[in-house]
């Protein structure tokens, strides 16, 4: 029995089978494996079983005995901790940006550097960016009546569906992606420049000498 973090509590299953690559083939790539009921440390697998759709990527997985109700419990709750260790870096009164990111541990790289650099963030998410997650963005930032130089979403090495692509663009939204953390910054910063040079130039309009 495998316990480990879910976008939706921690994950309890069984695994059904261990997958390697065939010799000289890339596991990220779909290709042939060959299956295992046994493998021996150091590998890389790829691990079917149920219930994996929403395991968050980047957590740690633990080994425990099904019949031992205790070590299953304080596994859960290890995991359960590690996720919400990394979401308590939010302030979600903050009006800050929304962030999306492939891994945990990407996720906690963007929070400390963001915190450091000073741009908040109310809302960060794990995975892909698709209709849904767009609409939880723009309820918040309507709901909060958001400045509009925060009311982004800063997309980490995700995919952003064509549908929340469409929602964005119909709802104003900025959707900013990259996959090295410091032009992600720059992307965020450049968009703040832009909405005060705006805001500058409309001011000056409307200025009598």
């Amino acid at each position: 029995t495998i316990v480990l973090c879910g976008l939706q509590g921690p994950i309890v299953t069984e695994i059904r089978v261990l997958m390697t690559p065939k010799p000289l083939r890339e596991m990220r790539f779909h290709n042939e494996y060959d299956t295992h009921k046994i493998y021996h440390a150091s590998a890389g697998l790829r691990i079917g079983a149920p219930g994996l759709e929403n395991a968050v990527a980047g957590t740690s997985l633990m080994v425990v005995d099904k019949d031992n109700q205790t070590a299953v419990e304080e596994a859960k709750a290890l995991v359960d901790a590690e996720f919400k260790t990394i979401l308590g870096k939010v302030d979600k009164q903050s009006q800050g940006v929304v962030v999306h990111a492939s891994t945990l541990g990407s996720l906690e790289a963007i929070l400390d550097f963001f915190n450091t650099t000073g741009i908040p963030v109310s809302l960060a998410q794990i995975g892909p960016i698709g209709k849904n997650q767009l609409l939880t963005a723009s309820g918040l930032f309507y709901s909060q009546n958001y400045p509009k130089e925060r009311a982004v979403v800063l997309a980490f090495d995700v995919e952003v569906s064509q549908e929340a692509k469409d929602l964005a663009e119909k709802e104003k939204i900025p959707i900013f992606s990259a996959d090295i953390i410091y032009h992600l910054q720059d992307k965020f910063r450049n968009h703040v420049e832009k909405i005060k040079e705006e805001k500058r130039s409309s001011l000056e309009k409307h200025v009598v000498f």
